[in-house]
């Protein structure tokens, strides 16, 4: 990649990065909410185990109906396996719906280099060598170490805000980074408007 094409590179600050994110989990909670709502029970079944041991520990113990420590004592202690059902439908769950986010960032930074949030702030992923589109197993490799990025509080994230290149842990981990994109189809109306 010639010198000159990396001095006209900006590399995308924390804040975009964040806005970008907030803007696509504002889209996808309208788009996988429906979607876990009626696929969800296709997997795990529509029994809702934590209401019926709820219930029942509510009924023998009338003490533990709204006093939350005491009602968690009794669920383990006496209804541990609708406890264990629930945690575990709980977990397929989360796993189904992390999946379901996991095919949008991934179709969308393989296919178009920016998720709609990317887009809409400006900002696009590339590969660090060659500033071009990444790959499909870079686009993998970037989301699911985009997990653990978010979940070990955020810490992943804000590692951008300390290196020249602003690179997160998913950027690292997929040798990619994220830039301003001068070409995006906002900024392409604006210059026409200007002239």
């Amino acid at each position: 990649m010639s010198d000159e094409k990396e001095k006209t590179l900006k590399y995308a600050n924390i804040t975009d990065r964040l806005m970008a994110g907030a803007l696509d989990l504002a889209f996808l909670y309208f788009i996988i909410t429906p979607i876990t709502f009626y696929t969800v029970p296709l997997l795990i079944g529509d029994t809702d185990y934590i209401s019926i041991a709820m219930t029942e520990v509510a009924k023998n113990h009338p003490e533990a109906a709204n006093n939350d420590e005491l009602m968690f004592r009794y669920l383990l202690a006496e209804h541990n396996e609708g406890f264990y059902k629930w945690t575990q439908q709980y977990l397929i769950s989360a796993i189904y719906n992390i999946s379901l986010i996991g095919i949008y960032v991934v179709f969308m930074i393989r296919r178009f280099g920016a998720t709609i949030g990317k887009s809409i702030v400006g900002i696009k992923v590339v590969d660090n060598i060659t500033h071009e589109k990444i790959s499909l197993s870079q686009s993998v490799i970037r989301y699911i170490t985009y997990i653990p990025a978010v979940f070990f509080f955020g810490i992943g994230i804000f590692w951008g805000g300390f290196n020249k290149k602003r690179r997160c842990w998913q950027d690292f981990a997929a040798d990619s980074i994220v830039v301003y994109d001068y070409n995006s189809w906002y900024k392409r109306i604006i210059r026409k408007i200007r002239g």
